[in-house]
Formats: structure tokens, C-alpha cells, sequence
């Protein structure tokens, strides 16, 4: 018999932690499987949705589609393949950041 299964779990931790999680500022509707759809042909479901916060955009990427969108939640660039974003010069990215 394995006795490990007996041992307390080492990484449990047994009273909450005194940092809380920030509650959110913004809310907006971002991408869905219907953009991939719409710009690849292809829906993925479901989305899986993943992005960054930057100090003015937000940048949010789902399978195969991108978005760039400012604080406010207005979308200032896509949809578009994910796939372009490969192919970017440094100029594009630095207009990101004004």
C-alpha cells in the first residue's frame, strides 16, 4: 500500500493569505468563435480567449483571430489573423503605445 496517499498535502495552505485580488475597472465584450469564423472560415469552441494589459491597450488574442483595443473597450484594430501579427515592423508596434 502507498503511504503517501496518507501524508498531508505540503502545499495546502491552511488560512487565507492577507493580499485580496483587485476587482476589475473595465468590462467589455472582446472576441468570440464567430470572429474566427468570420476572418478564417473556422470555429473554435470554446474560444479560449487569452490577452495582455498594456498602459493604454489591451490586446486580446483567441485561436486564430487578434484584437487591439484602447482602456475604453473600443476596438482599434481587428479582428485579424493571428497569424499577421508575425509579420509586424517596429513601426506598427510603436504606434501601439501612444
Amino acid at each position: 500500500m502507498d503511504t503517501d496517499i496518507l501524508r498531508p498535502d505540503p502545499a495546502w495552505q491552511a488560512r487565507q493569505g492577507i493580499f485580496r485580488t483587485a476587482k476589475p475597472i473595465q468590462n467589455f465584450e472582446g472576441l468570440s468563435d464567430a470572429d474566427n469564423e468570420n476572418v478564417v472560415g473556422i470555429r473554435f469552441v470554446p474560444p479560449d480567449p487569452n490577452g495582455d494589459v498594456g498602459p493604454n491597450h489591451y490586446v486580446q488574442m483567441i485561436q486564430a483571430v487578434s484584437a487591439v483595443y484602447d482602456k475604453a473597450g473600443n476596438m482599434m484594430l481587428g479582428p485579424f489573423p493571428t497569424q499577421r501579427r508575425l509579420g509586424w515592423g517596429w513601426e506598427h508596434r510603436a504606434s501601439l503605445t501612444d
